[in-house]
Protein backbone atom coordinates (compact mmCIF):
# COMPACT_ATOMS: atom_id res chain seq x y z
CA UNK A 1 0.00 0.00 0.00
CA UNK A 2 2.75 2.30 0.84
CA UNK A 3 4.45 1.92 -2.54
CA UNK A 4 1.34 2.68 -4.30
CA UNK A 5 0.95 6.60 -2.49
CA UNK A 6 4.75 7.05 -3.45
CA UNK A 7 3.63 6.06 -6.87
CA UNK A 8 0.26 8.21 -7.05
CA UNK A 9 2.50 11.05 -5.94
CA UNK A 10 5.69 10.54 -8.77
CA UNK A 11 2.81 10.16 -11.88
CA UNK A 12 0.59 13.17 -9.89
CA UNK A 13 3.96 15.37 -10.68
CA UNK A 14 5.06 14.45 -13.64
CA UNK A 15 1.65 15.02 -15.13
CA UNK A 16 1.81 18.28 -13.62
CA UNK A 17 5.50 19.36 -15.10
CA UNK A 18 4.38 17.70 -18.21
CA UNK A 19 1.02 20.23 -18.16
CA UNK A 20 3.25 23.18 -17.03
CA UNK A 21 6.01 22.28 -20.05
CA UNK A 22 3.35 21.96 -22.13
CA UNK A 23 1.45 25.43 -20.85
CA UNK A 24 5.04 27.36 -21.39
CA UNK A 25 5.40 25.83 -24.47
CA UNK A 26 1.97 26.87 -26.01
CA UNK A 27 2.45 30.39 -24.35
CA UNK A 28 6.07 31.21 -26.05
CA UNK A 29 4.65 29.83 -29.03
CA UNK A 30 1.40 31.90 -29.13
CA UNK A 31 3.86 35.08 -28.04
CA UNK A 32 6.20 34.35 -30.98
CA UNK A 33 3.50 34.83 -33.00
CA UNK A 34 1.58 37.59 -31.59
CA UNK A 35 5.24 39.85 -31.80
CA UNK A 36 6.08 38.26 -35.42
CA UNK A 37 2.21 39.17 -36.47
CA UNK A 38 2.63 42.45 -34.98
CA UNK A 39 6.13 43.15 -36.68
CA UNK A 40 4.76 42.16 -39.88
CA UNK A 41 1.53 44.19 -39.95
CA UNK A 42 3.37 47.38 -38.51
CA UNK A 43 5.48 46.71 -41.85
CA UNK A 44 3.19 46.77 -44.14
CA UNK A 45 1.37 49.73 -42.78
CA UNK A 46 5.26 51.75 -43.05
CA UNK A 47 4.80 51.00 -46.54
CA UNK A 48 1.60 51.31 -47.62
CA UNK A 49 0.33 54.60 -45.71
CA UNK A 50 2.90 57.14 -47.24
CA UNK A 51 1.12 55.05 -50.91
CA UNK A 52 -2.51 55.96 -49.91
CA UNK A 53 -1.08 59.41 -48.32
CA UNK A 54 0.04 60.68 -51.39
CA UNK A 55 -2.89 59.09 -53.85
CA UNK A 56 -4.92 60.99 -51.41
CA UNK A 57 -3.41 64.22 -51.87
CA UNK A 58 -3.69 63.54 -55.82
CA UNK A 59 -7.25 63.34 -54.84
CA UNK A 60 -7.95 66.09 -53.15
CA UNK A 61 -5.65 68.07 -55.86
CA UNK A 62 -7.71 66.94 -58.47
CA UNK A 63 -11.03 68.03 -56.73
CA UNK A 64 -9.75 71.80 -55.90
CA UNK A 65 -8.27 72.13 -59.67
CA UNK A 66 -11.70 70.81 -61.07
CA UNK A 67 -13.81 73.58 -58.54
CA UNK A 68 -11.21 76.17 -59.63
CA UNK A 69 -11.87 74.99 -63.91
CA UNK A 70 -15.38 75.27 -63.45
CA UNK A 71 -15.51 78.62 -61.71
CA UNK A 72 -13.34 79.76 -64.44
CA UNK A 73 -15.74 78.62 -66.93
CA UNK A 74 -18.32 80.16 -64.92
CA UNK A 75 -16.19 83.67 -64.43
CA UNK A 76 -15.99 83.51 -68.35
CA UNK A 77 -19.81 83.37 -68.78
CA UNK A 78 -20.87 86.00 -66.43
CA UNK A 79 -21.36 89.71 -67.83
CA UNK A 80 -20.23 92.21 -65.46
CA UNK A 81 -22.19 95.17 -66.73
CA UNK A 82 -25.28 93.47 -66.00
CA UNK A 83 -23.80 93.60 -62.10
CA UNK A 84 -23.65 97.47 -62.37
CA UNK A 85 -27.24 97.33 -64.18
CA UNK A 86 -29.29 98.54 -61.70
CA UNK A 87 -32.51 98.79 -63.81
CA UNK A 88 -32.39 94.85 -64.18
CA UNK A 89 -32.58 94.25 -60.16
CA UNK A 90 -29.12 92.03 -61.21
CA UNK A 91 -31.94 89.18 -61.65
CA UNK A 92 -30.00 87.31 -64.23
CA UNK A 93 -26.92 87.19 -62.56
CA UNK A 94 -28.91 86.27 -59.05
CA UNK A 95 -30.45 83.53 -60.93
CA UNK A 96 -27.14 82.45 -62.81
CA UNK A 97 -25.24 82.18 -59.12
CA UNK A 98 -28.23 81.11 -57.64
CA UNK A 99 -29.15 77.93 -60.36
CA UNK A 100 -25.26 77.06 -59.95
CA UNK A 101 -25.36 76.96 -56.35
CA UNK A 102 -27.72 74.57 -56.05
CA UNK A 103 -26.43 72.56 -59.11
CA UNK A 104 -23.33 71.86 -57.44
CA UNK A 105 -23.97 71.71 -53.92
CA UNK A 106 -22.52 74.77 -53.14
CA UNK A 107 -23.19 76.38 -49.76
CA UNK A 108 -23.46 80.29 -51.40
CA UNK A 109 -21.98 82.19 -54.76
CA UNK A 110 -20.41 85.07 -54.96
CA UNK A 111 -20.08 87.63 -57.57
CA UNK A 112 -17.94 90.68 -57.25
CA UNK A 113 -17.26 93.68 -59.34
CA UNK A 114 -13.64 95.03 -60.11
CA UNK A 115 -14.88 97.61 -56.41
CA UNK A 116 -15.58 95.11 -54.19
CA UNK A 117 -19.76 95.14 -54.61
CA UNK A 118 -20.53 91.80 -54.27
CA UNK A 119 -23.83 89.93 -55.06
CA UNK A 120 -24.58 86.87 -53.59
CA UNK A 121 -27.07 84.37 -54.57
CA UNK A 122 -29.67 84.91 -52.72
CA UNK A 123 -29.50 89.20 -53.38
CA UNK A 124 -28.05 90.56 -51.12
CA UNK A 125 -25.23 92.70 -51.82
CA UNK A 126 -22.40 93.31 -49.89
CA UNK A 127 -19.06 95.47 -50.29
CA UNK A 128 -16.50 92.69 -50.18
CA UNK A 129 -13.18 95.29 -50.80
CA UNK A 130 -11.31 94.52 -47.73
CA UNK A 131 -11.52 90.62 -48.06
CA UNK A 132 -8.50 89.03 -48.50
CA UNK A 133 -9.85 86.15 -50.68
CA UNK A 134 -11.29 88.97 -53.41
CA UNK A 135 -7.98 91.35 -52.89
CA UNK A 136 -6.12 88.12 -54.54
CA UNK A 137 -8.58 86.60 -56.61
CA UNK A 138 -8.87 90.81 -57.97
CA UNK A 139 -4.93 90.68 -58.82
CA UNK A 140 -5.43 88.09 -61.14
CA UNK A 141 -5.14 84.63 -58.71
CA UNK A 142 -7.19 81.69 -58.26
CA UNK A 143 -7.83 81.56 -53.99
CA UNK A 144 -8.63 78.11 -51.71
CA UNK A 145 -8.96 78.92 -48.25
CA UNK A 146 -8.04 76.08 -45.70
CA UNK A 147 -10.95 73.95 -44.45
CA UNK A 148 -12.86 75.31 -41.82
CA UNK A 149 -15.24 74.06 -39.35
CA UNK A 150 -19.12 75.34 -40.06
CA UNK A 151 -20.98 77.23 -37.77
CA UNK A 152 -22.74 73.58 -36.60
CA UNK A 153 -18.77 72.05 -36.69
CA UNK A 154 -19.92 69.36 -38.37
CA UNK A 155 -19.09 69.95 -42.09
CA UNK A 156 -16.58 71.23 -43.73
CA UNK A 157 -16.15 75.11 -45.64
CA UNK A 158 -13.85 76.02 -48.47
CA UNK A 159 -13.88 79.24 -50.01
CA UNK A 160 -12.86 79.02 -53.92
CA UNK A 161 -12.17 82.37 -55.74
CA UNK A 162 -11.36 83.35 -59.34
CA UNK A 163 -11.15 86.29 -61.22
CA UNK A 164 -13.44 87.32 -63.81
CA UNK A 165 -11.96 88.22 -66.81
CA UNK A 166 -14.36 90.45 -68.55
Amino acid sequence: YAGSVDMKKISTRIIVLFGLLVFFICFGLGLVAYITSHNALVDVLEETMPKVATEASITIEYAIQNQLDKLNIMASLVDLDSLNDSSSGNSKVRAFLSDEAKRSGHIQMILADRNGKALFDNGNVSDLSDNHVFKAAISGEEVVTEPVLDSDGEGIIMTYAVPVKS
